[in-house]
This record gives C-alpha cells, structure tokens and sequence, in this order.
C-alpha cells in the first residue's frame, strides 16, 4: 500500500489527513535480516527465501518472502495524524490491519466476521477497508461534532 492509497483511502471516508508516516512493517517481529549467504531466492516451487546452511538449504527453516526483513519496507505500515488522533494502517499477511488505539474512539466498525476490537479490525480487501475507515469516519463526526 502506497502513501496515496492511503491518502485515497481517508479522502474516501471523509477522514482528514494532517500529516502520514512511513513505518517499517513491524507485524513479523524483530527478526535479524537474511544475509545474502543465507538466501536462495525463487527455487522451483517456491517463492521467496530460503535459509541456507553450509550444508545446503535447511528443511524446516523455509521463511517466505513476509518474513524477510526487506518486506518490512516493502510493505510499509502507516501512521496517520488524522484531527482526532492517530491511525495504523497496513498490510499483515493477508488482511489490512486498521487500529485507532490512539484516538478517544471506541466503536466496532463492522459485523464482518474479521477480527475485530473497539480500537481495530482486520480488512481482507481494499474495498472492505475502505468501509471500515468509512465507519470510523461517521463514528468521529458524530463524537466530534
């Protein structure tokens, strides 16, 4: 997710943007980077990395490309400054993580069945984000009206 997919996705939801910032996704973890020595990209049948031993790849140490320590920049989190706090979004493994932890807003945004809080859902498409950052949008209007 580009810095103007989100913008896009906020201007969308009518949620104003006062300031973004790019984060290292930090979803996976502090995981110590691969080293060139320990990757072995793209083999047949698999994508992404693999860690490798002096005796070959390793069984069982199969990391795919999320875990590698370059996806964190890849695939950025961002930080929103939105009028009423601050607001998290990016991409997990498969779902976009939205979380308003840092904002006085406690709503359930959705009756999905997602993982869901009163701080924050996981959105399975861009579309399903988009109403969840909608309601959210409704939700601070109303509070800060």
């Amino acid at each position: 997710m580009t810095e103007e997919e989100v913008r896009a996705l906020f201007t969308l939801a009518r949620i104003r943007v006062e300031n973004i910032w790019r984060l290292p996704n930090g979803y996976m973890g502090n995981l110590a980077p691969l080293t060139d020595d320990e990757v072995t990209r793209d083999r047949p049948g698999q994508l992404g990395y693999v860690r490798t031993s002096d005796t070959g790849p390793t069984e069982g140490v199969v990391q795919s490309w999320m875990n590698d320590y370059r996806w964190r920049y890849a695939r950025p989190s961002w930080l929103v400054k939105t009028p009423c706090g601050l607001i998290e979004i990016g991409w997990r493994k498969r779902v976009i993580s939205i979380d308003w932890s840092d904002t006085p807003i406690r709503v359930i945004v959705t009756t999905d069945d997602t993982t869901k809080t009163d701080t924050s859902v996981h959105a399975w498409t861009e579309v399903a984000a988009m109403t969840y950052l909608e309601a959210l949008g409704r939700e601070m209007e109303r509070v800060f009206a």
